[in-house]
């Protein structure tokens, strides 16, 4: 019988156990279990509340093991507001990420419910100086590589984000080839994108929302007036798949169905254009 926590060696099968993977060799002609190392990043030891490390903004390479859980701490002053996004290979494993106070409760959480590899989670703003725990908690899986993206917006969501200013058609800037969930639209603001298409060869595009109200998506060909699709639904997942007949341009403008909304939106171009 196996010590309590240790790895069963079974023959044909693998125990996962902190980090770790054991196999069968039995075409070695012995019942031992070979390891399979997972190297964690630099930001160990991080794996318990009240061992988080500061999180700074900007993108950061790091890696979950199996049976690990990485925390960061965010410190936020009063009317700012942050988005984190993380993206992954789902292949090896899957990750989710959880928000705590400043007592280790647990006060929001968001899961890759679509299996894409991308989970987002947001504060539009607080009302106060604040203190929040972010784990990145390993679900499934050994070895899992994640990107982690971070801002901080000082005066909340409701600010000109990286893509502005895109307001009118001709500032329209280029949509990314995967999901950004960092794109952001107030009240009474349109945002316009250019999309290359060659002739011949679909296109799919995903509006869906992170937090805020259902938008409107119009669809414009070059320099046409009238848009040729649009989806006005209150649907918080839009979809667009267009085959053209000619090679050029789509205008895409973005703008809010309701007065008096702040809405947090990303977009996935498939496949992505080669610009």
């Amino acid at each position: 019988m196996p010590r309590p926590g240790a790895a069963k060696y079974l023959p044909g099968r693998c125990a996962v156990r902190a980090g770790a993977v054991h196999r069968d060799a039995r075409a070695g002609g012995t019942n031992l279990c070979q390891r399979a190392t997972c190297v964690d990043d630099d930001r160990e030891e991080n794996d318990k509340w009240n061992q988080a490390v500061d999180l700074e903004p900007g993108e950061h390479k790091l890696m979950s093991c199996s049976g690990d859980t990485d925390w960061f701490k965010i410190e936020l002053t009063e009317g700012e507001g942050f988005l984190v996004h993380i993206t992954y290979d789902n292949k090896p494993g899957q990750l989710d990420l959880r928000l705590h106070d400043v007592n280790g409760q647990e006060i929001d959480r968001a899961g890759d419910n679509k299996l894409t590899g991308d989970v987002t989670m947001a504060r539009e703003r607080v009302n106060e100086d604040t203190i929040l725990y972010l784990k990145v908690n390993h679900t499934t899986g050994v070895g899992v590589p994640y990107t982690l993206d971070y801002s901080v917006w000082p005066d909340g969501f409701c600010l000109n984000d990286d893509h502005e200013p895109n307001e009118v058609a001709q500032d329209g800037k280029v949509l990314p080839p995967r999901f950004r969930w960092d794109m952001k639209m107030c009240a009474f603001d349109d945002d316009w994108y250019r999309q290359p298409v060659e002739a011949g060869k679909e296109i799919k595009i995903t509006f869906d929302i992170t937090s805020g109200e259902p938008f409107r998506v119009d669809i414009f060909r070059d320099n046409e007036e009238k848009p040729f699709w649009s989806d006005e639904t209150t649907l918080a997942a839009k979809y667009f798949k267009h085959t053209p007949d000619r090679t050029g341009d789509l205008y895409i403008r973005v703008s809010p169905l309701f007065a008096q909304t702040e809405t947090i939106y990303g977009v996935r171009i498939e496949p992505p254009v080669q610009q």
